[in-house]
């Protein structure tokens, strides 16, 4: 029937940790329009599969990562959203570690699929730089408590780099001796008694998240 909605379409925006930058995995895309733009990874929704089976399928399909966090995010639904077919996208926000990757990146083909710095990104197609826009809100959002660190980081981290990824994902600069406050006034982490190898300048100390039960608020 004319006018009915054609599709809804499971979006995965995934997150993650490399060299003190969150980036974004994208993977260009083969057809028009916009060939050779770079794209989220996406799955049509079938009338006898879940949203939240759709997004799991298009995960393990398209990224290869065995994402540990996903929240679902917000709707995008302009009429022209997609040239061809009326589609409604539904996005998510997932979070993998860095460990995570670093063990998944040979398989990955660069040519294909490939993480971007979110303030660094190439050319992207349809409507998805709104969604990374919004979904980096989000990820903001759970940045202010621990939910979204204990996803990122899950393994020892140094105070300066834990500072840069915050940097990178609210897109400003923050006080050092003020960052540092927040994390040990609120009883967040604990010293590992190990310190950084192999690079330049002074070795920082490394420390892992405590576990706790309450998610206090960190700014």
């Amino acid at each position: 029937m004319k006018g009915e909605l054609n599709y809804v379409e499971a979006i995965a925006t995934i997150f993650t940790v490399m060299n003190s930058e969150i980036c974004v995995l994208l993977q260009k895309n083969k057809k028009e329009p916009y060939k050779g733009y770079w794209i989220l990874p996406s799955k049509m929704i079938k009338k006898d599969i879940s949203l939240e089976e759709t997004i799991s399928s298009c995960l393990e399909e398209q990224a290869g990562l065995p994402v540990t966090f996903i929240k679902e995010g917000n709707t995008f639904s302009a009429v022209d959203r997609k040239v061809e077919k009326r589609v409604i996208g539904i996005n998510h926000v997932c979070l993998v570690d860095s460990k995570t990757v670093e063990l998944k990146q040979r398989e990955i083909s660069k040519e294909e699929l490939d993480w971007f710095p979110i303030r660094n990104l190439p050319k992207v197609g349809f409507d998805n730089l709104d969604i990374i826009e919004s979904s980096i809100q989000q990820l903001q959002t759970l940045l202010m408590n621990k939910i979204g660190l204990k996803y990122l980081f899950p393994s020892d981290f140094s105070l300066p780099e834990m500072q840069r990824v915050y940097e990178s994902a609210l897109g400003h600069p923050l006080d050092r001796r003020n960052f540092r406050k927040r994390f040990m006034q609120n009883d967040l982490i604990e010293e590992t008694g190990y310190k950084t190898e192999g690079t330049t300048g002074r070795p920082a100390k490394l420390y892992r998240l405590k576990e706790i039960e309450e998610e206090p608020k960190i700014f």
